[in-house]
């Protein structure tokens, strides 16, 4: 036995030697041993969750006991690796359900069943291996080991099932987080829209047609949709003929077909949601989108496109949130669309507007039926008159027997109700009674529902039917029946309100009621007019039949008290219907509007606080989530004393004023409310989200105020009220982002420390500044009448104003506008795709109709010119002006277009022609009440009534002079002709001039004044009923140019003229025999201005300039206006500072491009040094140590050291080391870039002139020397030496022309016969006599660019920034990334369009410059602490990107990435600017802002 053990032992001994196939070696035991008990360690770890998960107790000490059986048969480390993995995952998936909290989902659970269940198979076989024999073992060793690799590869397989199903469990989950958020981004978009949820059919507190009434119409309406073409049927009828009551039935009809989808919007004048127009579509579309899963994608997908849709025209909103949705619905369904009372809008021209806007685009989508309702209107029925697919139905038209049966059946039905709750007598009421009622109801529904309400209301019914029916017409028409009985309820009510004073707080809230701008709820109304809520309440208990009055207990906080029908607020405001029946409770709109401005101003002065706190800083992100809190804080009274004072104050003059105590009461009311309360407002304001209106409101509160100082016989000048009103509208203009975008936090900072300091809104406020915060340095005095540039097409002449002054409209390849203060574009026309134009327009097509208007572009060879007219109807002209052939003979074509400004609807063309020859400038100008629009050509002029499109004069122009043309009220200045429009262009008389002279013309206000801009800049005021020149007045422009472009415009409130000349904007005003200048300021960039307007009420002055740039300039704030500096326009740009650095944290070192060094105190704002030197400064630097300055110009650099002369005096002495001249070829390189930075240790200095970057070192001897010249490959930028001459237009593959603006110098030569000179990126090339001829040729009217195809984006690329990297081993230079050693390219970035957008090269300046692009700002050690944010102009941050305070567009305007950021330096708390309007340095102080790192 012992021998035949020896031999088995024997047998089995592994060889000495192990060769490469043995499974196992020695040296492998210990990992072996260390993997298994690291596993036993984990699922001992498991173990410890027993409490939490189940089952997992057993499973875990079922595993421990197999690892330790199978411990002794360890030969396979990698099995046992594998099993410590899944142990240590299955541990750390469990591990978060330790503390119990967490449940275990049901799949996991019974995973976690199955490998208990595994593991307890597996010990049973691990405790049969461990029972066997020892001999046993050790033969069958090698069969142990295979049987425990698999018993060890079950328990693994049976932790990866837990595995999956968690990890099934987990993307389940994260699949609905995906549905979610999407959900939550759907809900988003949808709500973007701001739907009105109070306009649907299941919402509206009125009832539907009584089951057997109405049938005639409902059955037709029925029909209509079930068999008819028409896609809208229109219902029309009276004011109370039941309309809403049938639109209800209309749509609870609908709502049972299951087959269609169907959306409504039931109007109100009561709610301001329901009343405004604007939301009828986004409402509609949020409603189709609940019913559709196919119709909210792609209506998610279209406002993803067009994000601003929801706010568009009622146009682009059905085309965007209807039309273009419901054409990707799957299958195609019907939809109907009920929309009811659009008369009840807002706005007169809602139902036109809404109904174009269907009629428009109704055909594209056949299977769509619209049901609309609205009063008796001919514009209307205008509209719906003609066409295959529209319907109508008069309720007038309706026979006087149906009529009278449907109301015989509304009332048995009705007071039948009542019967059964309030009277006993079981044939009540007599049928006599009833025919009375359907007598005196004289065919008006709305008298039946409100005797129904009146009998029904507390009280004996019997008796109140009763008199109700013996009641006798009298004195009322048939057509106001509906008066005797509002006269009967008020009166009754009336009689139970004993005491004087209740009666009159009975009529205060009734003419409150009538007369709000919108409803209130009882509390808004008791606070308003300080009479306790419940004795509103208790007041107005018994008009219940006439007015929605929630109790004071039951009503939902949002309840308002509302009329229910619009007849009567028309009664309650008409003399001679209550106010001769009831007259202590008539409504006099003046003097009720009087009483409750005042009680609005009282409300304000009571209540308006500050709201936020001040906490150090403010930032947009804490303003947001301060709305929710802060608005709690504004009760409903505040709020609409905010919003409505002004509405008020406008209302009542000036009948409401006639009496001396309520105008000295107004007086001292506001005058608490503007030095008081006014910072106040403006915060209250900006949490109300209302800054849209709040210009509005201020230029209603001024001029009525003014017209209240006249009344009460008042002076206005200086008149302390009046001022601060003014300077709120300056601020408003000013600061419009910062209340627009609910910075409310703000106003407490940006708002009133950047205030002008000599203005009556910061003296009478500053102390509301936090400590230590304020502002040094040449601060603007006085508001700068700068608003706002717009970056517009430089294909336009005329720069044309809204009638509400809020936009400017633009033409470039559709007609849409810009709104002025928050610079947001709204498409008007339809956006056209643009076609492939490029030698000739097919003179077929309309501009804008049938292809897109010709727009700035590559290869379009047809530049267009265009003007525009903006009537106060809301029409807009267009005069679209197209160069057409390249090839003789010559032709331009002129298209006159009639548009719908709310619409975008092409009306009509109202004129075309075409002219023989390169190119002409028409003329087109309005009469100054637009009653009139003119145009001029060469070849004829016309004159069309804008009331009726009639051309009223239409006649050849026999003068070669058609651009001396203006229009007035009754005249027309055609050439030197006088003409009268009245008498058939009959000529009055002719100016003695020469017409060629005249670059611009405009008549007066008032018509009796012409006023001439000659060229030179002569202007003459000629006085029509003299006949004869009057005054004349001589400009000197900044710019010494000649046939230098001057436009002139005049006000249309006063006899003021507006004129442009050069780069400078003059204006006059024209007293009696004598022009007198007014103000004269500089446009805010050295381009020549073209064209100067003003906007309609007068309230701003608009100039384009060369470039496209529209500058808008406050009127008001123009006068008195004295430029800076006076002289040429070379010197004025020489004085302009362009660039500063801190010292250190007092003082400020600033550079001229005159070449002046000076030192400035940032304490005081003074410049207490200066030096001059020899060239221009357009960059300076500081190094790091505050030895060294470098500063930088077109021709030169130049390293200076700098030592302070005394510690104890603010002295330095500046010596200059080094001068470094410019390559001679870089020099006057286009652009011609100038920037220098210092490295960060001080050692390196580099400066970047044009394409060369020249890198200069510190030596040891404290002297600097050239380091090392790097050539960038930015050899050429803007190829203005390519501009295609006139006998240059063949286009080749390799090159492509482009139209860059138009040209007045080809205007001035080739209408004026000026000389011209030749323009800068000319010169050197071609002679004057070369350029004159060019300007004779095809394409002399336009500037072009010709340049190769593969430089084109060249074009697009402009970035001039020079900084190290902090250990200097690169540098950054405009063209790319260079090794500062070698000059070796890095990376090359001079084609890229926008390389500080490009995701690969923010990395790449990442990796080599700093660590992340929150410090990027550091780059050039200018800014230390404060700096500008990125894509946020005009906003300030610390260096943990904190919003400290924002400084508006007037004042400074930063051009990062384009130019370095040399126009603003921080240092510690203080930051340094250069302002914008006089070119010196600004500091802001803001405590604490140098200690954030």
């Amino acid at each position: 036995m012992k021998k035949t053990f020896k031999i088995v032992k024997a047998r089995l001994r592994p060889p000495a030697n192990p060769t490469p196939n043995t499974r196992t070696t020695t040296s492998s035991k210990p990992v072996l041993r260390t993997t298994l008990n690291a596993a036993e360690t984990s699922v001992r770890l498991l173990k410890e969750l027993s409490d939490a998960v189940p089952f997992i107790g057993i499973a875990a000490s079922a595993a421990i006991f197999i690892i330790e059986g199978c411990k002794r048969y360890a030969r396979n480390s990698r099995s046992y690796e594998e099993l410590l993995e899944s142990v240590q995952n299955l541990d750390r998936l469990l591990s978060p359900y330790k503390d119990g909290h967490s449940v275990l989902a049901s799949e996991v659970t019974k995973s976690l069943d199955t490998f208990t269940s595994a593991i307890l198979n597996v010990r049973s076989e691990v405790e049969r291996l461990q029972s066997s024999n020892r001999l046993s073992q050790f033969v069958n060793s090698a069969d142990n080991e295979i049987r425990v690799a698999e018993l060890i590869q079950k328990v693994k397989e049976a932790i990866d099932n837990i595995m999956l199903a968690s990890l099934l469990h987990i993307s389940r989950g994260v699949q609905d987080i995906t549905n979610g958020i999407k959900e939550i981004g759907l809900s988003q978009s949808l709500l973007s829209l701001n739907p009105v949820h109070t306009a649907r059919y299941n919402c509206v507190d009125r009832d539907q047609c009584l089951t057997g009434t109405r049938v005639t119409v409902l059955d037709d309406i029925q029909k209509w949709f079930d068999e008819g073409e028409e896609q809208i049927y229109w219902l029309n009828g009276a004011a109370g003929m039941g309309k809403t009551a049938i639109a209800l039935s209309v749509a609870h009809r609908l709502v049972s077909n299951r087959q269609l989808l169907m959306a409504t919007f039931f109007c109100s004048r009561e709610s301001a949601d329901r009343k405004d127009a604007g939301l009828i579509f986004p409402t509609i579309a949020c409603q189709l989108a609940n019913l559709n899963r196919g119709f909210q994608d792609a209506l998610v997908e279209s406002l993803g496109r067009y994000p601003y849709a929801g706010s568009a025209l009622p146009h682009e909103q059905v085309q965007r949130l209807i039309l273009d949705p419901l054409q990707k619905v799957e299958p195609p369904t019907t939809v109907a669309l009920v929309i009811d009372a659009l008369d009840e809008c807002d706005d007169d021209r809602a139902s036109e507007k809404i109904l174009l806007a269907l009629l428009q685009h109704v055909h594209c989508i056949p299977s769509l039926k619209i049901f609309v309702s609205c009063r008796p209107a001919a514009y209307v029925e205008a509209l719906l008159s003609s066409g295959a697919r529209r319907r109508m139905f008069k309720l007038h038209y309706v026979p006087t027997d149906v009529v009278d049966g449907d109301l015989r059946l509304y009332y048995h039905q009705r007071l039948k109700e009542i019967r059964i709750t309030k009277v006993e007598t079981a044939d009540w009421p007599p049928e006599q009674t009833i025919e009375k009622l359907v007598q005196q109801a004289a065919g008006l529904f709305i008298f039946a529902v409100t005797v129904c309400r009146y009998v029904a209301s507390r009280g004996d019914a019997k008796r109140r039917l009763e008199h109700i029916t013996s009641l006798t017409k009298g004195d009322y028409d048939n057509a106001l029946s509906v008066d005797m009985l509002y006269t009967e309820v008020l009166s009754a009510a009336l009689q139970k309100i004993p005491d004087p004073r209740d009666r009159r707080d009975f009529a205060r809230i009734l003419a409150t009621v009538m007369v709000a701008q919108e409803s209130l709820t009882v509390h808004a109304l008791g606070q308003l007019l300080r009479i306790e809520t419940t004795v509103v309440c208790d007041l107005l208990r018994d008009l219940h039949p006439i007015l929605s009055v929630p109790d004071e207990t039951g009503a939902l906080p949002g309840d308002v008290v509302h009329t229910f029908h619009a007849s009567f607020p028309e009664y309650m405001t008409a003399r001679n219907r209550v106010g001769e029946k009831v007259p202590l409770i008539y409504v006099d709109p003046s003097i009720h509007h009087l009483e409750i401005v005042l009680c609005c101003l009282r409300c304000m002065n009571r209540e308006l606080k500050r709201i936020i706190p001040f906490a150090g800083r403010f930032s947009s992100e804490d303003d947001a989530q301060s709305i929710p809190i802060t608005q709690s804080c504004i009760s409903k009274a505040l709020r609409y004393a905010t919003l409505y004072w002004a509405d008020h104050f406008s209302s009542a003059l000036p009948e409401g004023l006639q009496e001396q105590e309520p105008s000295l009461l107004l007086l001292e009311e506001l005058q608490q409310f503007t030095s008081t309360k006014l910072l106040f407002w403006f915060e209250c304001i900006c949490l109300l989200n209302a800054a849209e209106s709040i210009i509005e409101i201020l230029i209603k509160g001024k001029h009525s105020f003014m017209s209240l100082l006249s009344i009460s016989g008042l002076p206005s000048y200086r008149h302390p009220t009046l001022e601060l009103l003014e300077d709120a509208y300056h601020a408003a203009n000013d600061f419009f982002p910062i209340l627009r975008n609910v910075f409310a936090g703000h106003i407490y900072l940006s708002f009133l420390m950047l205030l002008p300091q000599e203005t009556s809104l910061y003296r009478r406020y500053k102390h509301h500044l936090p400590p230590d915060w304020k502002v040094t340095g040449q601060h603007r005095k006085t508001w700068n009448p700068l608003i706002r540039s717009l970056q517009l097409t430089p294909f336009s002449d005329t720069v044309t104003f809204s009638p509400d002054e809020r936009r400017i409209l633009e033409v470039e390849s559709y007609v849409s506008a810009v709104t002025v203060l928050s610079s947001t574009w709204r498409a008007i026309s339809t956006m056209l795709p643009e076609s492939p134009v490029h030698t000739k327009w097919d003179h077929e097509k309309i501009p804008g109709v049938d292809a897109a208007f010709p727009r700035l572009d590559s290869d379009n060879l047809q530049p267009a010119i265009t003007s525009t007219v903006w009537l106060p109807s809301g029409q807009i002209i267009s005069c679209c002006t197209i160069l057409s052939d390249i090839e003789t003979p010559y032709r331009s074509y002129c298209y006159v277009s009639l548009w719908d400004s709310e619409t975008g609807a092409h009306l009509r063309l109202l004129y075309k022609t075409m002219e023989n020859t390169n190119m002409f400038l028409p003329m087109l100008k309005s009469s100054p009440d637009f009653r009139y629009i003119g145009y001029s050509t060469p070849s004829g002029h016309i004159l069309w009534d804008t009331e009726t499109w009639d051309k009223i004069i239409f006649s050849p122009t026999r003068t070669p002079f058609h651009r001396c043309f203006a229009v007035s009220n009754s005249y027309y200045l055609i050439g030197a002709e006088i003409r009268n429009i009245a008498r058939e262009s009959r000529i009055l008389f002719t100016l003695g001039i020469d017409p060629q002279q005249v670059m611009s013309c405009a008549f007066s206000c008032d018509g009796q004044t012409i006023a001439l801009g000659l060229t030179g800049g002569l202007i003459e005021a000629w006085r029509i009923p003299l006949s004869k020149m009057v005054a004349s007045y001589q400009l000197v422009s900044a710019a010494e140019s000649p046939g230098l472009h001057l436009s002139l415009a005049s006000s249309p409130r006063s006899n003021f003229i507006a004129v442009c000349f050069g780069v400078e904007v003059y204006l006059l005003h024209i007293a009696g025999d004598s022009i007198v200048p007014a103000g004269h300021f500089r446009g805010p960039y050295p381009a020549y201005l073209r064209t100067v307007s003003y906007s309609p009420g007068g309230q701003y002055i608009a100039c384009r300039d060369n470039n496209g740039m529209v500058h808008v300039w406050s009127a008001e704030a123009s006068i008195a206006q004295i430029p800076e500096f006076e002289g040429s326009s070379d010197s004025w740009q020489s004085i302009r500072s362009s660039s500063c650095c801190f010292i250190d944290g007092r003082f400020c070192i600033s550079g001229t491009h005159d070449g002046t060094l000076s030192i400035w105190e940032c304490d005081t704002g003074a410049v207490i040094q200066s030096w001059d030197t020899p060239s221009s400064v357009n960059a300076i630097a500081i190094s790091t140590d505050g030895r060294f300055i470098a500063s930088s110009g077109f021709e030169e650099a130049r390293i200076w050291s700098i030592t302070k002369v005394d510690s104890a005096q603010p002295l330095f002495n500046l010596e200059l080391e080094v001068v470094i001249a410019a390559p001679v070829e870089a020099v006057g390189f286009i652009p011609s870039t100038c920037a220098v930075t210092f490295s960060s240790d001080s050692t390196m200095l580099a400066i970047s002139t044009g394409f060369n970057v020249d890198i200069w070192k510190l030596a040891e001897s404290n002297n600097w020397q050239r380091f090392t010249q790097i050539r960038t490959s930015l050899t050429r930028f803007i190829p203005h030496d390519d501009v295609a001459l006139a006998d240059d237009f063949i286009r080749g593959k390799s090159s492509s022309l482009r139209a860059l603006r138009f040209s007045y110098q080809w205007l001035a030569h080739s209408y004026h016969k000026l000389s011209v000179e030749v323009p800068s990126y000319f010169r050197y090339q071609i002679s004057e006599a070369e350029y004159a001829e060019s300007l004779q040729q095809c394409r002399g009217a336009f500037e072009w660019w010709k340049l190769p195809k593969s430089q084109l984006d060249i074009l697009t690329f402009a970035h001039f920034q020079l900084y190290f990297s902090p250990d200097t081993k690169y540098i950054l230079t405009p063209s790319g990334i260079y090794e500062v050693a070698t000059g070796k390219e890095v990376v090359n970035h001079e084609r890229v369009r926008r390389p500080w957008e490009d995701s690969k090269f923010e990395e790449l300046e990442v990796q080599y410059f700093w660590e992340n692009n929150k410090q990027q700002y550091k780059r050039n050690g200018i800014l230390k602490t404060l700096h500008p944010v990125h894509y946020r102009t005009g906003w300030i941050a610390d260096s943990e990107d904190n919003l400290c305070f924002w400084i508006p567009h007037s004042h400074y305007h930063d051009t990062w990435p384009w130019t370095p950021w040399y126009s603003c330096a921080s240092n510690g708390d203080r930051f340094a600017f250069i302002s914008r309007d006089n070119s010196n340095l600004v500091f802001i102080h803001v405590p604490g802002a140098g200690a954030v790192n």
